[in-house]
């Protein structure tokens, strides 16, 4: 079953739909993501799917590796392209590096 994701302008809201989501849908896997305010849920929405964006192309990243620790600052090359291996295939791949 697939997790939904509600972003929230406000904490009073999260208090609410913690409260009301479990009782309506005992079943519903979800997770309430607070902000502070209408502008902060925008600012924070658009900073994620920009960030999303800037991915889609790995051949315009200049230095992979570094990108990939800051998001997961355990990285290790050696363990992240074992991990990945079984990922990679011919079809379906954009990379022209590839």
């Amino acid at each position: 079953m697939s997790r939904i994701v509600f972003l929230l302008e406000e904490r009073s809201m999260k208090v609410l739909m913690d409260g009301l989501l479990p009782r309506m849908f005992p079943e519903l896997d979800f997770l309430c993501v607070p902000h502070e305010g209408k502008q902060d849920l925008e600012n924070n929405s658009l900073r994620t799917i920009n960030r999303r964006a800037r991915y889609r192309n790995p051949d315009s990243i200049t230095n992979p590796s570094n990108e990939i620790v800051k998001l997961i600052p355990e990285f290790q090359k050696i363990s992240g392209a074992r991990r990945m291996a079984p990922y990679l295939s011919e079809d379906g791949n954009n990379s022209p590096s590839f």
